[in-house]
């Protein structure tokens, strides 16, 4: 598995009005950019045919997902059960958007994902299969 960092995609305008963002509320206009990072996740499933999707994620998924798993396998992301358990870059409020802060996420995100999968259960599970699903 490859994460690649990706900035946000950009979305057609279906409308003449300024697009919105979740993020900002309704009375205030939407930025020409957002500061969203999205980290691609090549899904490459060895089969009769080697099949490799790209799955767009961003890093509050990825806190979704290790909150998840975290209550579900609790032998494995439970510092007192196992002694070095997958985990999340930390969340950095400054400067999150350079470069070198980007590459370093994306190594670690790598990392923490492929700690994972190691793991038959968490490999297995619904979660797991929703995150990767394309």
């Amino acid at each position: 598995m490859c994460i690649r960092d990706s900035p946000r995609p950009k979305q057609p305008r279906r409308t003449a009005r300024p697009s919105r963002c979740a993020r900002h509320s309704r009375r205030r206009r939407h930025r020409a950019w957002c500061a969203w990072q999205f980290y691609m996740i090549n899904v490459i499933i060895d089969d009769v045919h080697r099949d490799i999707n790209v799955v767009p994620r961003r890093y509050s998924d990825f806190e979704n997902l290790h909150q998840q798993l975290a209550g579900e396998f609790p032998m494995v992301f439970d510092p007192k059960q196992n002694p070095n358990p997958p985990s999340l870059p930390g969340k950095k409020w400054f400067g999150n958007m350079d470069a070198a802060v980007v590459e370093e996420r994306r190594v670690r995100l790598e990392s923490f994902m492929q700690e994972c999968l190691e793991y038959g259960d968490v490999l297995m599970s619904d979660e797991m299969g929703r995150f990767l699903q394309f």
